[in-house]
């Protein structure tokens, strides 16, 4: 038997085997994936001129290769029944506005952001859907600490209480040291924090993401790319190669050279916003809508030794404070599950899709001139308009900025504002506040009058008798 047809026919026996072992039987065409990858494998060990234990590496990636298809086919059909749900709740709830009344723009717009047409289910839309999560992942984790230690809260922002919570937090995992910064405070954060983290991961994943869990994780890393430009590329390795656990970070990587270059490509990546590979637009192929699920299942590519390191790289290349910075994932996470649990694992396409299919019940619709017809056709736009807009904002897109620097700039301009405009704030926001209350109350059944009586009630109660007078003043 020929070298080649035996290490395929044994990279074959290795993934087929692991498949079986895990309760699944791989076809022809996902073996031959399995076994290209082992190729690759060996002409890569084979250019860093490693000679020694080839096969048993060409194994173990055939048999990784095999897992990673079996997982992948395993959540393709949990997508494919998620999308009937979702798409089979969706037109029902489109058909129901469009009944009472609504345009079919109208309906795919009050689903994403809602409506105030009085219309039963119009402010079910994932607007109300993200804050109902958000009150749940980052209310309920917040109401924990003020019930629990209520001095914490306002001392969420202490540099030396967020570091020792990171050191907390890394020690969260198996054979780790729970109370090895001896700040009792810290150690009790980690914990909620932890929870409430995994809590969020297991109904995204519910809803079809692929989330693994990482023990000992303290949130994300953040890169600072201006901070990044200023030390440039090589100071950047030298200072970040130090701090990595390089065996999990790259367990491919041959040697400290292809190290070296990884990390390299990285910094290009981070600065520019620009991948290292060609992308599908680039190459001129077709480009689907990122599939939301999918994308919140990608492997945390860096990962440092400890969390004296991280925080060390935080300081020297990142920004931000681990604290809020686990808030913010949070909010992350009640954003992706609203949209998830309203359009499905992949948002983008069932949006698309729903166009597409209103455009087409409109085409066939004989109770329509064709001039009516053309006109709300036009209005049926995915690509731009409304629409698009109402998306983006849905998704997060539209608060991705273009240009980094730019952006820095003009949100510095803005802090600057609304610093200068703080005091005078105050003042004029009481009245709006207190009408915007009322409003709310009268959608709420307590009628408007009735509502405004009690928000001013609630600014007088207690109060000394001249400062009653003063705000009573602001008030008019």
């Amino acid at each position: 038997m020929a070298e080649n047809d035996f290490v395929r026919s044994s990279c074959y026996a290795a993934a087929a085997n692991a498949a079986k072992a895990a309760g699944a039987e791989l076809s022809e065409r996902d073996l031959a994936s399995a076994f290209r990858a082992a190729q690759d494998e060996k002409a890569r060990l084979k250019a860093a001129g490693i000679t020694d234990n080839v096969a048993d590496r060409m194994k173990s990636i055939a048999e990784q290769t095999a897992e990673r298809t079996r997982i992948a086919a395993a959540l393709q059909k949990k997508h494919a029944a998620l999308n009937i749900l979702a798409r089979d709740r969706l037109e029902q709830t489109i058909d129901a506005f469009k009944k009472a009344g609504l345009s079919p723009r109208d309906s795919i717009l009050a689903v994403m952001e809602g409506s105030q047409q009085g219309i039963a289910g119009a402010r079910d839309s994932v607007s109300a859907r993200r804050l109902g999560y958000e009150a749940r992942y980052v209310g309920g984790m917040m109401a924990e600490i003020q019930k629990d230690r209520p001095h914490l809260v306002n001392v969420l922002s202490d540099k030396r209480l967020s570091d020792d919570v990171f050191r907390e937090m890394g020690e969260l995992r198996e054979g780790g040291k729970p109370g090895v910064t001896g700040n009792e405070d810290a150690k009790y954060l980690a914990g909620v924090f932890a929870k409430h983290v995994e809590a969020s991961r297991t109904e995204l994943n519910r809803l079809g993401a692929s989330i693994g869990k990482l023990d000992g994780w303290a949130g994300a890393q953040v890169h600072d790319d201006m901070k990044m430009m200023q030390a440039g590329k090589e100071p950047w390795v030298d200072g970040i190669a130090p701090l990595l656990d390089l065996n999990r970070a790259f367990p491919d990587a041959a040697s400290a050279d292809e190290v070296r270059k990884i990390l390299g490509d990285m910094y290009d990546t981070i600065v520019t916003g620009v991948p290292n590979k060609a992308t599908a637009k680039e190459k001129g192929q077709r480009v689907n809508p990122a599939n939301l699920a999918k994308s919140l299942g990608k492997t945390r590519v860096l990962h440092f030794k400890d969390a004296e390191s991280a925080i060390s790289y935080r300081d020297a290349f990142g920004y931000g404070n681990s604290i809020y910075g686990i808030m913010s994932h949070q909010r992350r996470a009640a954003n992706m599950a609203a949209q998830m649990d309203m359009f499905g694992p992949n948002p983008e396409i069932m949006f698309n899709s729903l166009v597409e299919g209103e455009r087409r019940k409109l085409r066939n619709d004989p109770n329509l001139s064709p001039q009516d017809k053309v006109k709300q056709i036009q209005k049926l736009n995915a690509d731009a308009g409304p629409l698009r807009g109402a998306f983006d904002v849905m998704s997060g897109a539209i608060s991705r900025p273009g240009n980094v620097n730019a952006a820095k700039i003009a949100n510095d301009v803005r802090a600057v504002q609304s610093m200068a405009k703080l005091g005078g704030a105050v003042l004029t926001a009481m009245p709006t506040d207190v009408v915007g209350a009322a409003q709310a109350a009268m959608f709420r059944g307590s009628g408007f009058f009735n509502g405004m009586v009690k928000q001013i009630g609630g600014i007088l109660k207690g109060r000394p008798k001249a400062e009653q007078a003063g705000n009573l003043l602001s008030l008019r």
